[in-house]
């Protein structure tokens, strides 16, 4: 960052520079300096700063203007970091999500203008790692919230910048100790697309839930929470809602007892993208939307149905609020990605494939990569007989008594 420093005191003299006064090194006021880290260019009246020890150009010229060694410039820096907050949107509403026995596992925010975030609690109390993914994370230093690492932001942050690596989130359903308590008594569980909708239907006297991100972040393992249950799904009137909620009913069916979906927009002339908070804001009520629960039939699989595919524009596509990839095996194996594994014959490479195999299957870490959790394996081999395989495996397991693949 350059700007006219004050030139009554001279940059030079006042950090007593080492150099030539228009192009010196010198000890950084923004930071415990010991060595001279500060470089300091002066060229046609604009001066050049820049902390070779990490801190930012904003963090050196703040020092600098405290000492009065920088002109003051009030409305530019005020008008820029109102501008980014603006940006950045204000917080309207928090959807905690809360695990069985009553502990928040993460948090969904709402901003304005509209827009989600995703937080959980991280390990130092009031404080926040943003995001829900497996990976690194950074802060700028103690008692600081941690986000999602970027490496051209983390050189910017001043020198108490810390990093580290997280697993995933313990994700679990919208309301689920409201949803545990009824699936016994056989009340129907409103599967809607949001956590406002959820809350809306809750607010009538029944019992409601989602799932975090909205359409398309179905997870299997929510499948169990609703075992035995009888679920109906409330889409929003779009193709994505529409897609999501037959995921939806066909990961529960065969699982809840019973699955009915209700297309609002079958019984209501809503527009497009418009969900259940806006038929009940239109005058409905928790008796009409009993009555066409109840005269619902089961959601039945369809062989012949074509998967809901719907075109995207470059705009629409960028706006997607994209969760990140998790790391399988920390940090060379991601999700949703390609590996290969290559050596002279003879060096191993079948045994690490299926020793790392068998460590992915069985959630344990291996050779100092990290595993976080348990994953399914398919494993194909078109050289090793079987045999071989059996007993390499054998060999494996014996070592890893305690960490069994499923």
């Amino acid at each position: 960052m350059s700007g006219r420093a004050n030139p009554d005191v001279g940059l030079f003299r006042a950090l007593k520079g080492r150099g030539r006064p228009h192009d010196f090194m010198a000890i950084c006021p923004a930071h415990r300096d010991v060595r001279p880290s500060l470089h300091v260019t002066i060229k046609d009246g604009a001066t050049l700063v820049h902390c070779f020890a990490g801190c930012t150009q904003d963090a050196v010229i703040d020092a600098l203007r405290n000492r009065g060694l920088w002109p003051e410039q009030p409305n530019a820096r005020n008008e820029s970091r109102k501008e980014a907050k603006r940006q950045a949107g204000e917080i309207v509403a928090k959807y905690d999500y809360i695990t069985a026995d009553g502990k928040l596992a993460h948090q969904t925010l709402r901003l304005e203008p509209k827009s989600f975030r995703q937080r959980r609690p991280a390990p130092e109390s009031g404080l926040w790692i943003w995001g829900l993914t497996a990976g690194e994370y950074m802060r700028m230093g103690a008692a600081k919230d941690w986000l999602p690492f970027r490496e051209s932001r983390f050189s910017e942050f001043p020198i108490e910048r810390e990093r580290a690596t997280f697993g995933a989130a313990n994700l679990v359903l919208y309301r689920l100790p409201d949803v545990i308590k009824v699936v016994a008594d056989g009340a129907t569980i409103f599967i809607c697309e949001g956590e406002k909708d959820a809350d809306n239907i809750a607010a009538l006297g029944f019992v409601a839930t989602t799932c975090a991100m909205g359409a398309g972040k179905w997870r299997a393992e929510y499948n169990e929470s609703l075992r035995g249950a009888d679920v109906a799904l409330l889409p929003h009137n779009d193709e994505p809602g529409r897609a999501h909620a037959e995921h939806v009913a066909a990961e529960l069916h065969g699982v809840a007892k019973r699955v009915r979906l209700l297309d609002i927009a079958e019984y209501w002339p809503c527009g497009a993208g418009q969900d259940i908070s806006d038929w009940l804001a239109s005058g409905g009520t928790a008796d009409k939307l009993k009555a066409l629960v109840e005269a619902l039939p089961d959601w039945q699989p369809s062989g012949d149905k074509k998967p809901n595919v719907a075109p995207l524009t470059a705009i629409e596509f960028l706006s997607l609020e994209i969760p990140r990839r998790e790391i399988i095996m920390s940090p060379w194996l991601p999700e949703k990605g390609t590996v290969m594994i290559y050596s002279p014959r003879g060096v191993g490479k079948t045994l690490l494939g299926l020793t790392s195999a068998y460590a992915i299957a069985a959630g344990a870490n291996f050779l100092g990569f990290q595993i976080e959790r348990p994953r399914k394996i398919l494993y194909l081999d078109g050289e090793m007989p079987a045999q071989t395989m059996q007993e390499r495996l054998a060999r494996h397991g014996s070592m890893r008594a305690s960490a069994r693949p499923r």
